[in-house]
């Protein structure tokens, strides 16, 4: 049977497309060269997938232009997605603004927009698509056993982000061979690898704190929440809101620095006299003075870079050593010498240009009835629901202008 729209990729976006399309009548294709849909929607929000947030700004996107996103949150905004959800079955529960299923299951998600692709009668087919060639009225997309014929096709294949999930770039590579420009991709919500030697001591630990992001010495992003710290370096909501930052800087041979507030709760004066009060007790050494203020693998390791014996009487510690130690605490550098890589990583930023996409109906401008749709753009959402809320917000304008 012809179909009117052939989607690659059945993603996020791959299926938002598929569904919108086909409530409207249009005979759909959805290609998936996985075993089963929606992969990578299982693994978001530890599981629980947090499909939008109710805090929803442009300014929580990322990109070498997304000026067009208050317009485009406008045609569709966290709220359409909820109703958009509901209409699926999916019951909202809401915690502080991020938006869950009420079941708190991922795969709810998935079974639901799996569901209703069955229902409107979208033929999903496990594929790969090795080569699309856009002929003179039409496009010819090649799979590793057919070759299909098509008027409209949506690239929704994803970035690189988490190829076992389905993310492998083959979309990107496909773009480009069509003539788009590709802005460099680089891993983004991810945690980065540091060049200091001690953080297998403190692996583990879990604080909160701040983290400044430092690209050739000008600040470039800055985060707070909980901080976690691993064998290979620094990670947390906190540093993969700055990530994508780190991995840009590193990509363009800059140097990249991480300055860590391991007390942002305190002013550093106001940590300087709690120092001073701990270190008055005449029974107790350095390590057991911090004892209830840090955690207790992290102390040794800082009165190390200040200069303290652990083993050092405590009210033996001069004001100097006390500053020392407070600027250590509130003002950490570290290097940053890359990041956890594509494959642990939540989104890819970069990706094809908006430059060259209709920024309205998501349609390319070199290649009329081609659209881009999710993370195969460059456009990145920070932590919080908003990279699938771009998802939700990117297939509806594509399946809009589709349907014409």
């Amino acid at each position: 049977m012809k179909k009117d729209v052939i989607i690659v990729g059945a993603g996020a976006s791959g299926m938002m497309t598929a569904i919108c399309c086909a409530r409207n009548g249009l005979k759909v294709l959805l290609l998936e060269h996985k075993d089963q849909v929606g992969k990578k929607i299982l693994a978001t929000g530890n599981g629980k997938c947090n499909y939008t947030n109710r805090n929803m700004s442009e300014n929580c996107f990322r990109g070498e232009d997304v000026t067009f996103m208050k317009q485009a949150l406008f045609s569709f905004g966290a709220e359409d997605a909820i109703t958009f959800f509901r209409s699926l079955g999916i019951e909202p529960k809401e915690k502080n603004g991020y938006v869950y299923p009420y079941s708190e299951q991922a795969a709810a998600v998935v079974d639901a927009m799996k569901m209703e692709l069955l229902h409107l009668g979208v033929e999903i087919q496990k594929q790969h698509v090795s080569k699309i060639k856009a002929l003179k009225d039409a496009f010819e997309i090649c799979t590793d056993g057919e070759t299909f014929s098509c008027k409209k096709i949506v690239l929704a294949t994803g970035g690189k982000a988490s190829s076992k999930l389905g993310s492998d770039g083959s979309g990107l590579v496909m773009a480009r061979k069509l003539g788009h420009d590709i802005v460099p991709t680089v891993p983004a919500l991810i945690g980065l690898c540091c060049k200091e030697e001690y953080y297998p001591q403190i692996a583990g630990i879990r604080m909160q704190g701040k983290v400044t992001l430092l690209v050739d010495g000008e600040k470039a992003a800055e985060d707070e929440g909980e901080l976690q710290f691993t064998k290979y370096g620094i990670s947390g909501i906190p540093v993969f809101q700055v990530s994508r930052y780190a991995a840009k800087g590193i990509e363009e041979g800059k140097q990249v620095e991480a300055v860590i507030d391991y007390m942002s709760a305190f002013s550093e004066n106001d940590l300087i006299e709690c120092l001073k009060e701990r270190f008055h007790h005449t029974y107790k050494t350095a390590q057991e003075a911090l004892i209830g203020l840090l955690p207790s693998k992290m102390i040794p390791v800082l009165l190390q870079q200040s200069g303290i014996k652990a083993t050092m009487k405590a009210e033996k510690i001069k004001e100097p050593q006390i500053k020392q130690l407070a600027m250590q605490l509130k003002r950490k550098k570290t290097k940053i010498t890359d990041t956890n890589g594509f494959e642990q990583a939540q989104v890819t930023a970069g990706g094809v240009s908006m430059k060259e996409v209709d920024v309205n109906t998501m349609e390319s401008k070199i290649h009329p009835g081609l659209y881009f749709t999710g993370e195969i753009l460059d456009v990145d959402g920070i932590c919080g629901g908003y990279n699938l809320q771009w998802c939700w917000t990117s297939a509806y304008l594509a399946s809009r202008a589709i349907i014409g």
